[in-house]
Order: structure tokens, then C-alpha cells, then sequence
């Protein structure tokens, strides 16, 4: 695969997790919210600071966008930006939208993975 090319949004990220049968709540605020729902439990990408009360949260995370529109046939895009990351023993949650993928990763570990992604060849805006 090509290098890939990687944005870091300037905000910090929160990971919600609500019972399965919860209600989504309505997040207007920030400027990027992800919602998935399984018949575990509701997990919720948020901003940090507009992360609902009274769900288990996890705060403090940057999130690194995977810059480009990549097609649904489109095959080893999470793979290439998530291999530097695991060579390093660097975690990450991943979630996806339509068009292209994003990488959670702990705010004390950000600029490693950036780091390792430049070293794997990829450029980071």
C-alpha cells in the first residue's frame, strides 16, 4: 500500500460505554461524535468535554484521521496505519465512517505513534 497521509485533530477524545439498551444521547456540541450500538453495549467517540454524564468513560485520547477517501473495496488502510502502532506496543481504537478511518490513541503515547507512523513512511498535516 501507498504511504498514508494522517491528520491529528486538536482535541481530546473520550471512549462512553452505555448498557446496550440505553439511549443514545443527542450530542450537539463538538465537532465529531461516532455512535455504534451491538447487542453489548453502546460505544460512544466524543470530545472529552461534551462525554455524557453517567456512562463509563474514559477520557484522554487524540484521535489521528487517515486523510483521503478510500472506497469500501479499498483493502489494507487500517492495517498499514495500525502496524507501525502494534511494532511499537502502542494500542489504539479504531473506529471507521464511510469514507476513511480514524486511530484512537492515549494522549502519553501521541507522539511516539506519530513518530512511528513518519517512520513507516507515512505524513502526517
Amino acid at each position: 500500500m501507498a504511504p498514508l497521509r494522517f491528520a491529528l485533530h486538536p482535541m481530546s477524545y473520550a471512549l462512553v460505554r452505555l448498557a446496550p439498551d440505553a439511549a443514545a444521547p443527542i450530542l450537539t456540541a463538538g465537532d465529531f461524535v461516532s455512535i455504534s450500538r451491538t447487542r453489548r453495549e453502546l460505544t460512544i467517540v466524543c470530545e472529552q468535554r461534551v462525554a455524557p454524564k453517567g456512562a463509563e468513560v474514559q477520557n484522554g485520547f487524540r484521535c489521528i484521521e487517515i486523510i483521503g477517501e478510500y472506497g469500501l473495496d479499498a483493502v489494507g488502510v487500517v492495517a498499514s496505519a495500525t502496524a507501525p502502532l502494534a511494532a511499537a506496543g502502542i494500542s489504539v481504537f479504531v473506529f471507521s465512517v464511510w469514507s476513511t478511518d480514524f486511530l484512537l490513541v492515549a494522549h502519553q503515547d501521541i507522539a511516539r505513534a506519530l513518530d512511528m507512523l513518519r517512520a513507516a513512511g507515512h505524513a502526517i498535516d
